[in-house]
């Protein structure tokens, strides 16, 4: 299925910048580019500590600028739109992930992070899902136990499923049919 998603992406127009144009960019003057200013600071008489600190002007970048894009205001992202095609394998069990490696907001300067989506099984009001076995309940009568009985049940696919006993049926008995379990992979189990 196709699920479509808001996001935070790069500026179009500044490309994370958050300057109109590469001319807006000029050095610091604070910290002369470095992005990092000394500090001095007396602790006691005749003695002096010296401290690099990031430069409170540029942010640490060495650069600061003069005039703001005009399509993000400085912000350096804008609210973009992404459609991603999410294919669940037939089988897939509860709480399996499909990731989309980073395909989340971005971030200028920094990958951005990953979509995951977690499948989430439903319960279905016959069956029940044990690993790739399917198992439901049925009763049957007092003749039925004795003598064999036929049943015709409609698997998840719509398909009919015939379970046939030909002999004594006891109690919790227990009939397998195989290749009738989840299909994974393409091939049922079960």
């Amino acid at each position: 299925f196709e699920m479509s998603i808001l996001q935070q992406v790069l500026c179009s127009h500044c490309r994370g910048t958050g300057a109109d144009s590469d001319d807006h960019f000029h050095t610091c003057s604070t910290c002369k580019g470095q992005g990092v200013v000394m500090h001095v600071q007396q602790i006691g008489p005749g003695f002096v500590q010296q401290m690099q600190r990031e430069c409170s002007a540029c942010g640490g970048k060495g650069k600061v600028i003069t005039k703001q894009c005009h399509v993000c205001s400085g912000k350096k992202r804008e609210q973009g739109h992404r459609t991603l095609d999410v294919y669940i394998d037939s089988g897939m069990k509860d709480g399996a992930r499909i990731e989309f490696p980073h395909a989340s907001d971005e971030e200028p300067e920094m990958n951005a992070g990953h979509v995951i989506f977690v499948v989430q099984q439903l319960p279905h009001p016959f069956y029940t899902r044990d690993g790739d076995d399917l198992k439901c309940e049925i009763t049957i009568t007092l003749k039925e136990s004795l003598t064999g009985f036929e049943r015709h049940l409609t698997h998840l696919d719509g398909r009919k499923v015939t379970i046939r006993r030909t002999s004594i049926t006891k109690p919790n008995s227990v009939i397998k049919l195989k290749d009738e379990g989840m299909s994974t992979e393409g091939a049922g189990k079960g």
